[in-house]
């Protein structure tokens, strides 16, 4: 990024720069939800919670997880191509303060830091999506076909 005023960054281009893993935390218990342990790594210790939350719904929606105890969760969106060609769909929703945090909720006392050198941490938190409400905005935004088209 220059740092221009003029120059636009896309979430594409954003999610390429931003480095996380998301995994499965157990079970919730909430119908509609995932609970994922979502880790962000950075040259910072503190890093802010949104930024968390934004890698938990990246996750969700681009890559799938896995984890222990828990059935692997497949991508909502299974072609990576859609991000960049509804570029004005998704900046909007992952900008700051965007949509994204609607579906996105940071459990308390789960925050953790690691150390993994002298330039690099991971920062991590139990983040509870609501799935069912983010599929369904995807739907409505014809980003995702609805599941009752197929039948």
């Amino acid at each position: 990024m220059c740092g221009c005023s003029s120059t636009k960054v896309s979430t594409a281009n954003r999610d390429s720069k931003l480095r996380y893993d998301v995994e499965c935390a157990g079970q919730e218990g909430k119908t509609g939800t995932f609970l994922v342990m979502t880790w962000v790594y950075s040259t910072k210790a503190n890093i802010s919670t949104d930024l968390i939350k934004e890698a938990a719904i990246r996750g969700i929606l681009f890559r799938g997880y896995q984890g222990e105890g828990c059935v692997s969760q497949r991508a909502m969106i299974n072609n990576p191509a859609v991000e960049s060609e509804k570029a004005d769909f998704f900046d909007t929703f992952f900008r700051s303060g965007g949509r994204y945090l609607n579906y996105a909720t940071a459990l308390e006392n789960s925050f953790e830091v690691v150390k993994l050198s002298n330039k690099e941490y991971k920062t991590g938190m139990a983040v509870s999506v609501s799935k069912d409400a983010l599929r369904k905005a995807l739907e409505d935004a014809g980003i995702l076909r609805k599941l009752s088209d197929g039948f």
